[in-house]
């Protein structure tokens, strides 16, 4: 008998086998240090047409193996992956489990998910600023840009890297101040040079700043 659908509010570690239909709303990866354009992994956030979120991870030499099958917007069903509690000081959503995909994991590509809405995880700039928000998980923000300082270089632990500071401001005038780093920070002052624009990023809170992170995360329009 087929697997029926799990929705991702129901997974837990005792739900296996089983079967999700989903949305990758995002993907990022872990660069080497030594090559920097391959990755050592790559994470998901995963949602399902009830808007329930969940982070994966593909590792090592699995990333051979589904890497073409993962792309950001695409709606696939997963099969054969485990579960394991969502630790770390940094999460991509609030699930209590993440998934890590494994040899014998299934992609199967699959219908549209209609719930576009649900890829967002919008955060009013009141809450952030009063810090009321969780600030060990990912949010979602959405501005129109008003300030922008001139790009820096800066060095950190890291070694050397470039540093822009600008500001947004939401729908209710709010205003909240953005730190961008590397190639990022040089790509959009670039681009916001252009003209208006409006920025949309998911981001985490760092230090009274919102920090954007990688650099697919920044979509700008031009008007």
């Amino acid at each position: 008998m087929p697997l029926e659908i799990t929705p991702i509010s129901q997974l837990t570690l005792a739900t296996d086998p089983c079967k999700i239909n989903v949305r990758i709303v995002r993907l990022w990866g872990f660069p080497k240090k030594d090559k920097p354009e391959e990755f050592t992994g790559i994470d998901l956030l995963l949602v399902d047409e009830k808007g329930s979120r969940i982070q994966a991870s593909v590792k090592g030499k699995l990333l051979d193996k589904f890497q073409k099958d993962l792309k950001e917007g695409k709606c696939c069903v997963l099969m054969n992956f485990e579960l394991c509690p969502n630790l770390g000081k940094f999460r991509s959503c609030d699930h209590p489990y993440k998934i890590n995909f494994i040899f014998y994991t299934c992609v199967k590509p699959s219908e549209e998910i209609p719930n576009l809405e649900a890829c967002f995880n919008l955060c009013p700039f009141p809450e952030i600023l009063a810090r009321r928000n969780d600030d060990t998980i990912f949010i979602d923000i959405i501005g129109e840009i008003v300030g922008m300082n001139e790009v820096k270089s800066i060095t950190t632990a890291e070694g050397p890297t470039k540093l822009l500071n600008l500001q947004l401001k939401d729908l209710g005038d709010s205003l909240i101040d953005v730190a961008l780093w590397g190639k990022l920070a040089e790509d959009v002052y670039s681009n916001v040079e252009k003209g208006p624009c409006v920025a949309r990023a998911i981001t985490r809170q760092q230090g009274g700043y919102v920090c954007f992170f990688y650099n697919k995360t920044a979509v700008f329009f031009f008007f």
